[in-house]
Formats: structure tokens, sequence, C-alpha cells
């Protein structure tokens, strides 16, 4: 059964897998209707590692999909320490995309918005710093940034990352699926398991199965494409400007008797 959330674990996910490949047969108790503990005739032609393997599969290439029309969804933001005369610093390692990066000013334990400034990337063949900000510019060298120039302070918590994450693998028996469009996911996740390992492990893939993943598939974009909507948000209280111009009250007139 699912969580509170709508979540099935990792064991569950196996098992519904099992169910749409070689439609087991389960006892079930003609008193309650319940299933049957331990009733169920599994097929050994497949193991739960090689199941888990091909269901974290599946999960990587939905969430690459979807991602390309939900980012929003999986943004998290990171603060990385940074000594005097440090070289470089390292990238979070469940990073996917790169969004943004601010600087804190070093000199500030308890830091405003205006005391980050943006740090901006250039890709040249010698150092440079802009002259305009506060912050050290910076160039990329595998899962690491570089700074231009040389850092003479240190700034614990001092640069602020917003990056996309990468999706979390389901390991253990009882990992769920994480995110805002989780629930969703974990359904196309089971039907395009179960179409590949139905396809590669016995040559023949049944019409429901391959209906379902399309069904699941779409359903996954289209929640993707809908987790943020700002045409239908709320960003101003209607209320705050009655009449007259630039938000502010009109004069009321009134008649002496």
């Amino acid at each position: 059964m699912p969580n509170a959330l709508g979540l099935y674990s990792l064991s569950e996910i196996q098992d519904k897998v099992r169910r749409l490949v070689w439609g087991e047969y389960i006892g079930v108790d003609p008193s309650t209707g319940d299933e049957i503990a331990d009733s169920t005739i599994y097929d050994q032609i497949i193991s739960n590692q090689d199941l888990a393997d091909q269901i974290n599969r599946q999960i990587n290439l939905l969430y690459l999909e979807a991602n390309m029309l939900s980012q929003d969804s999986q943004i998290s933001t990171k603060y990385l320490s940074v000594n005097a005369y440090q070289p470089s610093v390292a990238l979070p390692p469940d990073m996917l995309t790169l969004k943004e990066m601010h600087w804190k000013d070093p000199n500030k334990s308890n830091p405003m918005p205006q005391d980050w400034y943006p740090m901006y990337h250039l890709d040249q063949s010698y150092p440079a710093q802009f002259g305009a900000t506060r912050a050290p510019s910076w160039h990329r060298d595998g899962n690491a940034i570089v700074f231009d120039s040389q850092v003479t302070q240190s700034n614990p918590g001092g640069i602020r990352v917003r990056y996309v994450q990468w999706v979390r693998m389901l390991v253990n028996a009882g990992d769920t699926l994480s995110g805002q469009l989780a629930r969703v996911m974990q359904e196309a996740v089971i039907f395009g398991t179960a179409n590949f390992v139905a396809g590669t492990k016995r040559g023949v893939v049944s019409q429901a199965v391959q209906d379902g993943y399309k069904t699941w598939h779409d359903a996954l974009i289209l929640a993707a494409s809908n987790t943020e909507r700002p045409e239908d948000m709320q960003m101003f209280n209607k209320g705050l400007v009655r009449r007259g111009f630039s938000g502010r009250f009109g004069r009321r007139r009134f008649r002496r008797a």
C-alpha cells in the first residue's frame, strides 16, 4: 500500500512490475477480499537486484525528460564555505544543472539580500576580475569552480549555490521517490520497467503494458508542464489600488449639506 503521500517503496514497485510482466497467481481470502500473505507464485527469471537496476534506469531517463519542463520543481540551495587563499571549491555532488551562484560579503555575519553579489563565470585563458563587483569571477574545472583571482579573506558559508538536483535513487527496500512529480513518476517507472523487462526477458510485451506506459508517460509530461503556472498565481492584492494612479488612493469628494 502507498504511504500517506501516495508513494510506493522500492519493494512494492518491484512487486507491481512482476505482476504486470508475469501476472502471478495470488491467493485471495474469499471472506475479506484481501490477498493471503506468502501466497504469491513468483517467476524467478529475474532477481530483485536486476529489477532494482532497471527501475533506477527508468527513474533517470524519465527524470531527465520531465526536468526539461520542470527544473524549478527540483531546485535546491546550498551554502559553501571558502578559506583564505583557497584556489577552488567543489560543487555539490548531487548537482545536475547549475542555476546561479552568489558571493556573500565576508564582513557580514547576518547578511541581508543586498549583501549577496552575483559571481560571474568567465571562460578565458588568463585570470580576470570584474572591477564593478565584490564577488570573484570563476571558471569551471570538472565538478569544481576555480577562482580567477586570489581570495584573501575567509568566507564561511560565503557561496550560495542554486542548482537542479539529480533525482535520488532507490537503494533500500523501503526507499520511495522524492520530489514534486514523484506520485505520477512512479507509475511511469512501473510500466516503463515492465515494458522493458517483458521485452528482454520474455520476448513479448502485452498491449496493456504498452498502453499503460504511454498513458503514464503522457501523464508525467502533463504534470511536469504544470508544476508552475504563473498566469494562475496571485502575485498582488487586488484591493491595494482602489482609485487614482501610481498606486495612490484617489481623493474622496464630500458634498456639504
